[in-house]
Formats: structure tokens, C-alpha cells, sequence
């Protein structure tokens, strides 16, 4: 039995090759897939079937790949050393290439219409703008009117065809002022000469004008050529304003604005060199020696034969806020609004005293709103 079976095996595997070759193509007849047909030196009949009869060999163990040989080392390479490559600076580019870059590739535009041009045009063609002209400063004379807050009458003109001297603590002549001091050098009434010797004038641009001369006030110890202001009341918030200038002033502290003994409200501090500029002092802490004499109001500068609006916001019991040419210097406290103040000139100078005249200017005083008439 088992001889039989062994042959029919072997009749069957014949009839499988038989039938095999029978559904190969022509000119493939020679190949036999039978595993003991197969060779090494057959192992590239696979290729040769691939390209001409399509099919190859199936089953062959003997046309295995062949294991692949260990590879041959190559020569050695000697590596260096990573160093750290150098930062080369980007030029910037030039305007010529920027502007050659932006020609090569010009943006697209959307096509404009015609009046769109000639607006365009047009606006290339306008000239820039001028530039704006410098913030208009204080006119060399400014002139001020006054809207009255009480009886008090700054306007002076009246005074430059009549006798100043005569206004007095009789009260026979309608006046707003009392001369005061000057010639004699007192606290007192003036004197006659006082006028007639042209220490106090005025003119026809309500300017009240002191003129301190040496012959008069050289000790300054101290020297008084003021005025009292009569009918000045502040039961509410109101200003009281004056244009200011003074002339020569050069070597004398000089108070020229109080609301009596004890409330000093604004004085004039000398240069430190002749012909340099004073300084307006707010709240002066004392009237002399002049090293001691400290603004705790504020500081502002005054040029010598320059114009300038002192205002003073006054605001009961006591407040006073100080502006001049509209900038802000200050404010302080007195004792209160009551009395008659005086504008002028109380001065105390150095231990050589007075080396030339000086003049002092006051011009529209005003208590109320004012306003610049001439800007």
C-alpha cells in the first residue's frame, strides 16, 4: 500500500508540471517548477521570466537572496572642529535699490477716474503749508479797561491837570487815592513839593509814576513815597489788576503793594548785577535786610523797562492768587481785606544805600474785571 501511494503521488505531481507548462507561453517550456529542479546556476532565469514569459519559478529555495556581504569600511575622515561662524552684518539697503525693488514689481492700482486724477493732481500741486505764526505776546503800551466792583476808581489821567497833592484825610477833593509819604519821607500826607518837585506825576495813559530820586531816598531806612486806596471793599471774590513797569531798578527791595503793617503782598527784589532783571516776590517774609527778605508766595521775573499785567485774585476773608501776563506765581493768606491798602513804594536798601534814581510805574489799576483794549 504505501508503494501505491507513493506512486500516485507521483503521477499527480507529474500532471501538475504537465498542466503547468501547458498554460505557459510559448518559448517558456524548458522551466520546471519542481523544487529539485531548481540550481543556483539557474537563480537568474527569475529575472529572464519577469521580462519575457511573465512568470518565474515558484517554490525554488535554492534562488533565495543571497545574504548581503559585511560592508568594506572606508577611509577615515578626519573631522574639524565645529567653530562658531561669523555674524556677517546685513547692510541695509540703499534707497536707490529699495526704490529699483519697487519698480521691478510695482503694485497693481485700481484705474482712477478722471476727476479723482485732477483732485490728485491738484493737491500735489497746492504749496505746503506755512508753518503757524509764534503765540502773540503783550504789546509794548497795553492798555486795560476796568468794569468797576466798588467805589474804588483806578483812572489817574484826571490827576496829570490837577494837583495829586490835595488829595488828603480831609476828603475835600473826590479822590480814590491819599498821597502819602514822598516829601516828607513819613507815613503822613505829603507835602506840596512832593508834586511840584515831580516826585509824584501822571499822564494823559492813566499811569501813576514814582519817581524816587537819590537826594530823597538814599539812607532807605526806609523810604515812603506810596498811596492809600480808599473805598476798596471785598465782601465777594473779585480782582484787583495794575500794568507794571520799572526803570533803573538796580540796587533797593522794594515792597510796592501791602494791605498794611504785618500783610505783605508783593515787593520787588533787585538784580544781582546793575542792569540784570529784578523779581517780583510774592509774600515776602520780611521787609529787610534784603539776604533775609524769602518769596514763600513765588517768583517771577521782571526785566527792567518792561511792561507787565499783575492781577490778584482776592477771595475774603484773606486768599490772594497771584498771575501776572496770565501765568500763575502763586497765592497766599492775610489777615483779612480790611483797611485801606497801599501801592507804591516802602524800599530798603544796601549799607552804601541808593546809587542812582529809579522809576516806578503803575498803570490802570483796576478793582473788577479788566480787559486788554489795544491786543
Amino acid at each position: 500500500m504505501p508503494s501505491m501511494r507513493s506512486s500516485c503521488l507521483l503521477l499527480a505531481s507529474i500532471f501538475a508540471a504537465v498542466n503547468a507548462q501547458a498554460n505557459w507561453p510559448a518559448g517558456c517550456e524548458t522551466c520546471k517548477d519542481v523544487n529539485k529542479e531548481c540550481k543556483k546556476e539557474s537563480c537568474e532565469w527569475g529575472d529572464y521570466f519577469k521580462k519575457n514569459c511573465k512568470k518565474t519559478c515558484t517554490g525554488c529555495q535554492a534562488c533565495g537572496p543571497a545574504p548581503a556581504p559585511p560592508p568594506t569600511p572606508g577611509p577615515t575622515v578626519r573631522r574639524r572642529k565645529p567653530t562658531q561662524p561669523r555674524r556677517r552684518r546685513r547692510s541695509q539697503p540703499s534707497s536707490r535699490r529699495r526704490s529699483t525693488r519697487r519698480r521691478t514689481s510695482p503694485p497693481r492700482r485700481r484705474r482712477r477716474s478722471s476727476s479723482t486724477r485732477r483732485r490728485t493732481i491738484s493737491r500735489r500741486r497746492r504749496k505746503p503749508p506755512s508753518p503757524p505764526p509764534p503765540p502773540k505776546g503783550p504789546p509794548k503800551e497795553p492798555r486795560y479797561d476796568c468794569k468797576l466792583s466798588s467805589k474804588f476808581d483806578g483812572a489817574v489821567a484826571q490827576y496829570a491837570s490837577s494837583n495829586f497833592c490835595n488829595c488828603d484825610y480831609g476828603g475835600s477833593a473826590k479822590c480814590s487815592f491819599i498821597c502819602g509819604g514822598t516829601k516828607p519821607n513819613h507815613g503822613g500826607s505829603c507835602a506840596p513839593e512832593a508834586c511840584s518837585e515831580k516826585l509824584v506825576e501822571f499822564d494823559a495813559e492813566n499811569t501813576y509814576i514814582i519817581n524816587v530820586k537819590v537826594s530823597e531816598g538814599k539812607t532807605g531806612a526806609p523810604y515812603r513815597a506810596f498811596s492809600y486806596m480808599k473805598d476798596v471793599k471785598v465782601p465777594s471774590a473779585t480782582t484787583f489788576s495794575f500794568t507794571f513797569k520799572s526803570n533803573k531798578h538796580n540796587s533797593m527791595y522794594s515792597k510796592i503793594f501791602f494791605w498794611g503793617d504785618g500783610n505783605n503782598i508783593l515787593g520787588l527784589k533787585p538784580p544781582a548785577a546793575v542792569g540784570g532783571s529784578s523779581t517780583f516776590c510774592l509774600a515776602p517774609s520780611t521787609d529787610s535786610p534784603l539776604s533775609m527778605v524769602e518769596c514763600k508766595g513765588g517768583t517771577m521775573e521782571c526785566k527792567d523797562d518792561t511792561w507787565y499785567r499783575v492781577d490778584m485774585a482776592l477771595t475774603p476773608p484773606g486768599g490772594i492768587a497771584l498771575s501776572i501776563n496770565g501765568n500763575s506765581v502763586g497765592s497766599m493768606k492775610i489777615q483779612g481785606f480790611t483797611g485801606m491798602p497801599m501801592i507804591g513804594v516802602y524800599h530798603w536798601g544796601p549799607s552804601g544805600g541808593m546809587k542812582e534814581d529809579y522809576q516806578l510805574r503803575f498803570r490802570d489799576m483796576c478793582l473788577g474785571a479788566s480787559s486788554l483794549t489795544n491786543g
